[in-house]
């Protein structure tokens, strides 16, 4: 099911309804056993189809949104990141502290300590790992060491309101705040996927129950029945 698009999921219970109109069309004639495909069922799918399709849609917007928010709160991270380091320059910090620092900056620029060489002559690529540490959390983890190295200089006393431990500490907040309003947002999103998975492509869901309707339709209609070659020109994908 992952290989199917979410076009193709709204086009699976859109072919529900139509094939529910050919159903209803036919009236009385159209009297099976199966409770599963009886009239009234097939109302209550075509609206469960449609429920779950519209809350993925609805989950979906809100992970899109929240991860716009946390890539718009994370933008400014790198060069914040270098002011800080050349605000510990100019007021004086050790060598040492300033070496420190450098650690905490250089993962969250995604630079290494020691630059890899590489042959060009190689037939293959060399396959090295990656310590960039660009994740988010990892972002969030390498900042947060920045900050905290400058907060123990009594010398780090900058002027730029942004720059001040007070500032910092509250965008990590904030950089906490988004990243978990990603996590959130994409349990959400998975959860309302399942959910819609289940409802279209379970035991009972739309397209088996669609392979009991047709079965119905070609035993009580015939294959050669206006009303079975209509519900074989609706097509729908597992």
């Amino acid at each position: 099911m992952s290989k199917l698009n979410e076009t193709g999921h709204e086009k699976n219970v859109a072919n529900l309804e139509d094939l529910i109109v050919v159903c209803n069309g036919c009236g009385a004639s159209y009297n099976p056993s199966n409770s599963l495909i009886k009239p009234e069922a097939l109302s209550a799918l075509i609206l469960s189809g449609q429920t779950a399709i519209q809350q993925v849609r609805l989950t979906k917007a809100a992970y899109d949104n929240a991860t716009n928010n946390r890539e718009m709160a994370f933008e400014p991270l790198k060069k914040l990141s270098t002011r800080i380091m050349n605000s510990m320059k100019a007021m004086g910090v050790s060598s040492q502290t300033l070496d420190d620092a450098k650690t905490a900056n250089r993962k969250i620029q995604g630079k290494r300590a020691v630059a890899v060489t590489v042959d060009p002559l190689a037939k293959e690529a060399v396959k090295t790992r990656s310590v960039s540490q660009q994740g988010f959390d990892s972002q969030i983890e390498s900042f947060s060491n920045l900050v905290q190295t400058a907060s123990m200089q009594a010398s780090y006393q900058p002027n730029e309101e942004e720059l001040k431990i007070t500032s910092l500490n509250a965008l990590i907040e904030r950089l906490k705040a988004a990243n978990t309003a990603v996590i959130q947002s994409a349990n959400a999103l998975a959860n309302a996927r399942d959910q819609r998975d289940t409802v279209l492509y379970g035991d009972t869901g739309i397209y088996n129950v669609v392979n009991l309707v047709k079965a119905y339709l070609k035993s009580a209609f015939g294959t050669d029945s206006p009303t079975y070659k209509q519900v074989t020109a609706l097509h729908f994908r597992n």
